[in-house]
């Protein structure tokens, strides 16, 4: 499962980055906005856990990581 997710990050990642076509400031600050929203998703879904269920879950990271990603797709390169 982690290792499909890590897979789907790194798919994610190419995915926004490679929106403008070109290497530009555009393309790195999506990527970047792409790897900060999928990492605070996923610590924030997994201290969630922690305060919910009292334990975090590998299912709840992936589900925070996949969320961050979902949500920062439409505007990864107009994020400041």
């Amino acid at each position: 499962m982690l290792a499909g997710a890590g897979l789907l990050w790194m798919g994610w990642t190419g995915f926004n980055g490679g929106d403008p076509y070109m290497a530009s400031i555009n393309a790195a600050l999506d990527v970047l906005n792409t790897h900060i929203c999928a990492a605070t998703s996923l610590i924030t879904w997994l201290l969630l856990d922690i305060l919910f269920f009292e334990k975090p879950s590998v299912i709840g990271a992936v589900q925070g990581m996949i969320t961050g990603l979902v949500c920062i797709t439409p505007a990864a390169g107009v994020v400041q």
